[in-house]
């Protein structure tokens, strides 16, 4: 099972040189189903330690999600744990790579939009600036955009209520308002050469950040 870790590993690098499609079959090489807990643990560990990749280490598990569902799941289940964690103890570093992944994997569509919604109120409902920052680098604008843009509404106005207590360096969010105007253009929620499940072979969980 370790040809697991090291697939994922090789497909991490391959962002940075488009080579990813060659490389994602070799996962399906082992017994996933067998091998669960090795493949949360490969692909969460190589996310942490290479954020940069998230959307590929998503869209790695968007090809595993649509052939087994029940491989999709406990992965899910420890990201979720993951950020829960890191909101608690507030670790920023890990807050940030946690959130990323669930953006990624709502993009992705492994994962249904309600906690992406759920994960920026949670952020923005007991702000500081920590996590202001993270709801801000929240990379789902675009997938909100189409999916739930009376959700997306909704938080902006949370942005808006921050903006106006002031108590936030207005920057920051002001480049977020400035974003939405374009349609969030330059921010796709999916890299074309990352957008490999058709619709209709998509397994999406619906999953809240509350339910332990």
């Amino acid at each position: 099972m370790g040809c697991i870790k090291g697939e994922y590993k090789r497909c991490g690098q391959q962002s940075r040189c488009d080579k990813y499609q060659e490389y994602h079959p070799g996962v399906f090489s082992e017994n996933l189903i067998r091998g669960r807990p090795l493949f949360r643990q490969a692909c969460l560990n190589s996310q942490r330690a290479s954020p940069g990749s998230s959307d590929v280490y998503a869209a790695l598990v968007v090809v595993v999600n649509a052939k087994f569902p029940q491989v999709g799941v406990p992965l899910l289940q420890m990201a979720i744990l993951r950020f829960q964690m890191a909101y608690k103890r507030s670790n920023k570093d890990l807050l940030l790579v946690s959130a990323k992944f669930i953006a990624h994997l709502v993009n992705q569509q492994v994962v249904h939009e309600l906690i992406a919604l759920e994960l920026v109120t949670l952020l923005l409902k007991n702000q500081n600036e920590d996590r202001v920052e993270v709801a801000i680098d929240f990379q789902c604008g675009s997938k909100l955009q189409d999916l739930s843009p009376q959700g997306l509404h909704g938080i902006f106005e949370c942005f808006q209520r921050i903006l106006d207590e002031g108590e936030i360096d207005k920057s920051l969010i002001e480049g977020l308002f400035a974003l939405r105007k374009t349609g969030f253009q330059g921010h796709p929620a999916i890299r074309p050469k990352l957008d490999l499940v058709r619709l209709g072979d998509q397994v999406t969980h619906k999953v809240s950040l509350h339910v332990r």
